[in-house]
């Protein structure tokens, strides 16, 4: 830790001997209990890295035997907010969540065409506003 007054707090806590998982989980499976013990270990050096999460036996069914896509090509966030006022970072927030919304089946519900015509009126506005806005 940088800041040595956390540091100093952290000190003085009393030392607590640690619980296990399934006495808080009586159901909890044995991968589980070992995918949470490396993601909640107090030390960030010390914990799993979420690659690591990702490779558990915990999560291995939701993978499908498919591998992690190599590191090039997982998506990255833009995360550089200095200079950017809060009704920018409103404005660039709800174009990220339109860009990532799925458009629901055509034809599946007759709600749905209703749904595409507004959800399309609001991509329209939000990428003419971030027009306006660079």
């Amino acid at each position: 830790m940088s800041n040595e007054q956390a540091v100093e707090v952290l000190r003085t806590l009393p030392e607590r001997a640690g619980r296990q998982w399934s006495e808080l989980f009586p159901s909890i499976s044995a991968q589980a209990s070992s995918l949470l013990s490396s993601m909640m270990t107090f030390n960030p050096s010390d914990r799993c890295t979420m690659e690591d999460a990702l490779l558990s036996q915990y999560l291995a069914p939701l993978r499908l035997g498919r591998p992690l896509p190599p590191i090039e090509r997982r998506s990255a966030f833009d995360v550089s907010y200095d200079g950017v006022d809060a009704e920018e970072l409103r404005e660039r927030i709800f174009a990220q969540m339109l860009s990532l919304q799925r458009q629901p089946l055509a034809g599946f519900d007759d709600a749905s065409d209703d749904a595409s015509a507004d959800t399309a009126a609001a991509e329209e506005s939000a990428a003419a506003d971030a027009g306006e806005a660079a």
